[in-house]
């Protein structure tokens, strides 16, 4: 078992929905004689899926979308549970609600808009655009695969050089100058998970990790980084919209 999926879906649920979706837990186990059966199905599904994902090795923020979803739904039933036990004093069986719409609004409509934002403007996109501007033709660009310099789109002028996996299995940066590569473009889709303690590292790999650790470590730390494209709001979406760099080898 492992806690990646948990705390991906803290990341990736906002924390008055996290609250209120724990108020109906509680809610529902403080009326459990009242009503039927079926108010307990909803919860049971966040509890017995979110149990199942964290016996899971495949570490893909996607995969507790399901799961986010149920949150917020659980979250919109407490504030009409809460809601009801408020009766008609003071009129708050409809200011909850109204306040809570609000709430919502306020606090992740500039995070839907933001990411509306991004899809119209594909990092990727723009570092292609970015390479076919800046960097001279034949100079040898490394990519780690998700950074997609090889699909279709603007011709490039430079050599892109791709590996099966991680671009580190290129080896030792001090010789890929010599093999005629002059710049490394690294997605976070692919080098985050080497920086992500929660990561699934199994035993017989853990040699492996750590040399791919070391070796985007030295990138990062030796190497000019000349473009990059932190968003401003993660949508942690697997191989969409991630951060990506582009670094010059220094000789």
């Amino acid at each position: 078992p492992n806690a990646f999926h948990a705390f991906s879906l803290v990341k990736q649920t906002p924390p008055h929905i996290l609250l209120l979706s724990a108020g109906y837990l509680i809610l529902i186990c403080i009326t459990a004689r009242k009503g039927n059966g079926w108010k307990f199905f909803a919860a049971a599904f966040v509890v017995g899926y979110s149990i199942v994902l964290c016996f899971c090795a495949i570490d893909l923020f996607r995969y507790v979308l399901s799961v986010v979803l149920m949150l917020h739904l659980l979250a919109a039933v407490a504030v009409l549970r809460f809601a009801d036990l408020c009766g008609d004093r003071r009129k708050l069986n409809h200011v909850l609600p109204a306040g809570f719409a609000v709430l919502v609004l306020c606090s992740q409509l500039p995070n839907c808009l933001d990411t509306l934002r991004q899809f119209k403007n594909d990092s990727r996109s723009r570092l292609r655009e970015w390479i076919a501007r800046n960097v001279p033709a034949g100079a040898g660009v490394a990519q780690d695969p998700s950074v997609g310099l090889l699909r279709p789109g603007r011709p490039l002028a430079a050599r892109v050089v791709q590996t099966s996996g991680s671009v580190s299995e290129l080896g030792e940066l001090s010789k890929l100058p010599g093999q005629g590569i002059s710049f490394i473009a690294v997605d976070d889709g692919d080098y985050g998970r080497y920086f992500d303690p929660l990561w699934v590292r199994s035993p017989e790999f853990r040699n492996q990790y750590q040399w791919r650790r070391q070796w985007y470590e030295q990138l990062f730390r030796d190497h000019e980084l000349v473009w990059s494209s932190p968003p401003r709001y993660p949508i942690y979406g697997d191989g969409t919209m991630t951060e990506i760099r582009l670094y010059r080898l220094r000789q």
